[in-house]
């Protein structure tokens, strides 16, 4: 049995009714999952054998939540510096072609880490990586092994086949093993108490009306509490609304969430207001990518909807505190210089640090669904806490002054200095906790979409067998490790996935997440991999617009 956590003499940041946040000089006390009791000076029992986390001079707040994340992507960061979507997608999203379901593992975990080491405790993960039902099964073991609270959102997409002599796309999203598999994921996933299925879905071209509504109909039986989409208005991604879309084939509830938003017009901000419907933010990679403007505060009726993310933390960094500053002083500066620009002057600095913290906490719970669950501290509610130090060259003085400012505008990812999810210590002293390697094995075969295997894996002098020669040993004799048929241990384009139960310290994770990447990077090369003509080759298999481009 866990021993209850007494988080003693901290100030805690607590929201009233209103969503109002204030300062409350107190204990916290958890027991299994749950935060018991919040007040001043809170006796335990000797015999509870009762652990104290000393918070004298700290900040405690609610987890983070990140609404919007690709986790599987940690081996591509640093690629990414000056690249807009046109670069991303071909060099980012289409490089899991070259991924094995090791890597996924390895990047997956290393991104559920990463957010964790921020204070983020839950995040909603579009996993557009389901190259086979292992790339998948990957991907949620390491979301299991992380401890990160996730919604896990199965993604059908169209897939790599080739990239030589030319970028060739698989546009068959919907195999015969798929529902299957994401039925099984729904059953294994039914009493787990962090992570649960949603499901993520952007391929509405590809599919009728009909075909669509049954599959959102399948993954709602399977038991997806979540529904998310890309959506963003722009010249190169197009002026269909996403929004009105869903609408039209009664798919836009409150179970649904948009990413990013930008460039929504004002019938499609009062369609979205009135379905319950909420939205995804992520002004980093926004602002970057020319996906538009970040939405945080873009219309009035999303008060309240509006929630944040990271997206790709292999384009920005993969905490919550950057999102927060940069959509906040996005959305200040945009006010101020229309302001000047007409000859006035802010009598108020607006937006306001407590409106961004909601963002990312109780609002980000309201759009995942769990706003009776998580986002505050609350007796009730689960104990996915954060445990801020107040004393670091960044921070010293600001906490003393302003406990909400010091968080929103001076908090860094070295003043993360104890993480609570679901009532278990995953940080600790500034230092990630070691994590037990969980795994899921779903499914008889390594089946991949299309009519072959993903490029990345095989011919057109690319490294390694065609996955369809045969299963993973791992499914077939009951280890963890994915060998594909024919190739040997040793071989260089291995790799590998510890036993279950292994225990994983950061620095494991770390040398073998490089590991991977230079493989990958090795396939790559081996296959030619050319990113400017991969972003050509895109450009024309999504027939996007030259002549918009302006350089």
């Amino acid at each position: 049995m866990v021993s209850p956590i007494l988080l003693r003499g901290g100030t805690l940041l607590v929201h009233n009714n209103d969503n109002h946040v204030s300062s409350l000089a107190a204990d916290l006390l958890v027991e299994g999952n749950t935060i018991v009791k919040i007040e001043k000076d809170i006796s335990i029992d000797p015999a509870s054998n009762t652990r104290i986390i000393d918070c004298t001079n700290k900040i405690v707040t609610p987890g983070y939540i990140d609404t919007h994340h690709h986790l599987w992507q940690t081996q591509l960061k640093g690629r990414h510096g000056d690249h807009s979507v046109l670069d991303y997608m071909p060099t980012g999203n289409l490089a899991c072609s070259f991924f094995t379901p090791g890597d996924i593992f390895w990047g997956q975990l290393a991104g559920a880490l990463e957010a964790l080491d921020s204070g983020t405790t839950t995040v909603v993960d579009h996993a557009h990586l389901n190259y086979s039902e292992e790339h998948t099964n990957q991907a949620l073991s390491a979301t299991l092994t992380s401890g990160l609270r996730s919604i896990f959102c199965y993604t059908p997409t169209p897939l790599v086949q080739s990239w030589s002599p030319t970028l060739s796309l698989s546009y068959n999203i919907l195999p015969s093993w798929l529902t299957p598999h994401l039925t099984a994921i729904g059953a294994h996933l039914a009493s787990n108490p962090r992570v649960t299925l949603g499901f993520a879905f952007d391929a509405y071209a590809l599919l009728s009306p009909e075909a669509t509504t049954n599959l959102f109909a399948s993954a709602r039986a399977a038991g997806a509490r979540l529904f998310t989409s890309h959506y963003a208005v722009n010249p190169i991604l197009g002026s269909t609304s996403v929004a009105q879309a869903l609408s039209a084939l009664g798919l836009l509830d409150g179970q649904t969430l948009l990413a990013h938003a930008a460039g929504a017009s004002a019938e499609d901000a009062t369609l979205v207001a009135q379905s319950g419907a909420h939205v995804s933010c992520t002004p980093a990679c926004e602002l970057q990518q020319g996906l538009g403007a970040p939405a945080a505060w873009a219309h009035p009726e999303w008060r309240g909807k509006v929630s944040l993310g990271v997206d790709s933390h292999s384009v920005v960094r993969g905490g919550m505190a950057e999102q927060m500053r940069l959509a906040l002083q996005y959305a200040r500066g945009t006010r101020t210089v229309s302001l000047l620009h007409h000859g006035g002057f802010p009598a108020q600095v607006r937006p306001t640090v407590e409106e961004v913290f909601n963002m990312a906490t109780v609002d980000g719970a309201t759009a995942i669904g769990m706003g009776a669950e998580v986002g505050r501290l609350q007796v009730g509610f689960r104990a996915d806490v954060v445990v801020w130090g107040t004393e670091s060259p960044g921070m010293v003085c600001a906490g003393a002054e302003d406990a909400l400012a010091a968080v929103v505008g001076f908090a860094g990812v070295r003043d993360v200095e104890c993480v609570l999810v679901d009532g278990a210590v995953r940080k600790e002293g500034g230092r990630l906790v070691a994590c037990r390697r969980e795994r899921v094995v779903l499914g008889n075969e390594l089946h991949h979409q299309g009519s072959s295997a993903p490029a990345g894996l095989h011919g057109d002098g690319r490294p390694g067998k065609t996955p369809r020669d045969g299963v993973v040993d791992g499914l077939a004799d009951g280890t963890d490790s994915l060998v594909l048929h024919g190739e040997a241990r040793g071989d260089r384009y291995y790799q590998p996935v510890p036993e279950t139960g292994v225990r994983l310290e950061w620095a494991d994770v770390a040398r073998e997440v490089q590991r991977s990447r230079r493989e990958i990077a090795a396939r790559m090369q081996a296959g030619r991999f050319d990113a400017a003509r991969a972003r050509e080759e895109f450009m024309a298999a999504f027939l996007l617009d030259r002549s918009v481009l302006v350089d």
